[in-house]
């Protein structure tokens, strides 16, 4: 098989999620989640704990309980966390050998992340640089890049990511259906549409990266 063809991933390699599970284009600004609602629902005494400096994000976690159910974070509550962004991620050192899915997945003798082998074969047989070079861009492929990078940034920045290695298993596992936060529950696209907003670099208003642009202890 040629490397071009290595790096495309067919439609019909993705497993077909198992029943019930909402994989519909919904949004997340359909569900409540756009910009607006988003600075409406932290007018209150939320206080957003940063850490140490670097690429901050919004943990999916507060984004969807403030968000979805207007809720309040505690203070003090960690709400942000680092990340590395997809620029870095692709020229990360590991990326030519590192395979997304388990160690000697593809008959080689190299290392792998450990997502396992479902939902997609093809993809879990992929190094990471052929992972962020999939250019098909179906959910389950955005899915697998999004997660590739979440598991680069919690290798880097441990306890202080945005995001756990094993979270980032665990919602490849379940085709990206997943609780962010108890009671509130996200779809395949739900999900990508969150770490679109992650990695594109504006998906989130600045006041709930950085308390200090608050006025008078709101945001908006």
């Amino acid at each position: 098989m040629s490397d071009q063809q290595n790096e495309r991933t067919s439609a019909t390699d993705v497993d077909v999620p198992p029943t019930g599970l909402n994989t519909s284009r919904r949004k997340l600004v359909r569900a409540g989640l756009a910009a607006a609602p988003v600075v409406a629902a932290f007018k209150t005494n939320m206080v957003l704990a940063t850490p140490r400096a670097g690429n901050v994000t919004v943990m999916a976690s507060s984004f969807a309980s403030v968000t979805t159910t207007g809720g309040s974070v505690a203070p003090n509550a960690q709400t942000t966390g680092l990340f590395l962004p997809m620029s870095e991620c692709e020229k990360h050192p590991d990326c030519n050998d590192l395979l997304f899915g388990p160690t000697s997945c593809d008959r080689s003798h190299r290392r792998g992340c450990g997502f396992e082998m479902m939902p997609s074969p093809g993809i879990a047989k992929k190094t990471l640089k052929q992972v962020f070079k999939m250019n098909e861009r179906s959910d389950m492929e955005r899915l697998a890049q999004y997660l590739a990078a979440g598991y680069l940034s919690a290798k880097r920045y441990g306890s202080d990511s945005y995001i756990s290695e094993q979270r980032c298993k665990d919602i490849w596992r379940n085709y990206g259906s997943w609780e962010p936060t108890a009671g509130v529950r996200w779809s395949l696209s739900d999900t990508c549409d969150y770490f679109e907003r992650v990695y594109s670099g504006t998906g989130f208003s600045d006041c709930l990266i950085n308390p200090s642009s608050r006025s008078g202890g709101s945001c908006g």
